[in-house]
């Protein structure tokens, strides 16, 4: 979560003292138009379309703009797995929730960054759809950390390199707010002006 929009669902007022970030397994990532993944150990699917930074150099020393080391943007669906976490983590089980094989859903190509203008913090539009319905919708401008400070978050703590990328925090709408999660068949579309539509069908549960 990384919209102010998102937060005021969740009663949160005041801006987080710092952002959050965790790892995703290759394993994880899939393309435009591939099946997604239902797990079984889940019954909580759920979506999250997010702004996707692609490093184009290796970037590992605070002072520098990071996003002068970003080559473009793409499209993302972190799926989730809202209640698969083990008892023990308290609910920050974020291996089982956010690292399952075949569910994040990545694409359909990049746009150069110098298509938004340069370096720095673009302003464009991010929706989702499931079965033509619009779940999601918000704009990248309405970030609680930009782009670079997200990037900087992890700098402080591993380097970046060529290739690597770098989800940005969704909005509000997903299907935790409601209770309306991914099922078998369900259509999703993830989408980021500028950029184009990500579409995946979700799969028949991996029993």
């Amino acid at each position: 979560m990384n919209y102010w929009s998102h937060l005021e669902k969740l009663g949160v007022t005041e801006r987080p003292k710092t952002t959050l970030g965790f790892l995703k397994p290759q394993v994880a990532i899939i393309a435009h138009e591939d099946v997604l993944a239902n797990p079984s150990i889940t019954q909580q699917l759920d979506f999250e379309v997010e702004l996707v930074a692609v490093m184009a150099k290796s970037m590992s020393r605070v002072g520098e703009q990071p996003t002068s080391a970003v080559l473009g943007y793409t499209v993302g669906n972190d799926v989730s797995a809202r209640d698969a976490a083990t008892p023990l983590s308290g609910g920050l089980d974020l291996f089982s929730i956010k690292a399952l094989g075949g569910t994040t859903p990545v694409g359909p190509w990049i746009t150069t960054k110098d298509e938004f203008g340069g370096s720095g913090q673009i302003d464009v539009a991010i929706s989702l759809r499931v079965n033509g319905e619009q779940r999601q919708h918000d704009r990248t401008g309405k970030m609680i950390f930009s782009i670079d400070e997200c990037l900087e978050y992890i700098i402080e703590r591993m380097p970046l390199t060529a290739g690597d990328i770098v989800f940005t925090g969704t909005t509000h709408g997903v299907g935790f707010e409601d209770g309306r999660f991914l099922r078998e068949g369900d259509v999703v579309e993830a989408e980021v002006q500028g950029v184009g539509v990500l579409r995946n069908v979700v799969g028949a549960r991996l029993d």
